[in-house]
């Protein structure tokens, strides 16, 4: 098995830290956070594995933290538990519906939800300008609920070839997210009728 000695371990805890403490004190410490501690006093080699698997933990720890934090990121957290590269990053499609279905996941569409923010509007009064619902116009009612977009919404559902009355909100926000060509053209299209409905432009 590989070793990860605690000389080549300081590597990783050398960016890591802060500036102004000592070597030693700074593998210290963070071989005490990752509890590893005992390889310290033991002037024992860590194995490369386990190391491994305790930075990956932490690291997954803090991001799910960090992103629970975030009033942005609660569309993002009901579909995203990991923090592989998303699946419209690595795929060959247009610039603009990749850029679009990476706003809608950092919650950064100008929809009421967000644009909101700017006039100061209490969250329960952005309400969607272009249907008659009455309801905030977040992500969720942007993609499920708003019968203005009813047309490209079923499309959508059609072409994913999902029964989305089964499903609840989370699963329904997975499953669109697993197909991104798809979710870029609802996207895209929907945007534009929105914008068609507010500003009578293109």
């Amino acid at each position: 098995m590989h070793q990860f000695t605690v000389y080549g371990y300081c590597v990783y805890c050398v960016h890591m830290s802060a500036r102004g403490h000592t070597w030693s004190r700074n593998v210290k410490k963070i071989l005490t956070d990752y509890g590893l501690i005992r390889y310290w006093n033991e002037n024992q080699p860590v194995p490369l594995d386990m190391a491994k698997t305790k930075i990956c933990e932490q690291f997954q720890n803090d991001w799910e933290h960090h992103c629970a934090t975030k009033p942005k990121l609660r569309t993002y957290i009901l579909f995203k538990n990991d923090t592989n590269v998303a699946t419209h990053i690595k795929c060959n499609m247009q610039k603009y519906e990749r850029s679009l279905i990476s706003q809608l996941r950092l919650g950064i569409l100008p929809l009421r939800i967000e644009t909101g923010r700017f006039s100061n509007l209490d969250v329960h009064d952005r309400k969607c300008l272009v249907c008659n619902s009455d309801e905030v116009e977040d992500e969720k009612h942007f993609l499920f609920d708003c019968n203005h977009y009813l047309q490209e919404r079923d499309r959508m559902f059609q072409d994913i070839g999902v029964n989305f009355e089964n499903l609840n909100v989370e699963e329904r926000f997975k499953a669109i997210f697993e197909h991104p060509f798809k979710l870029g053209r609802y996207v895209k299209a929907a945007m534009y009728k929105r914008r068609q409905q507010l500003y009578n432009a293109n």
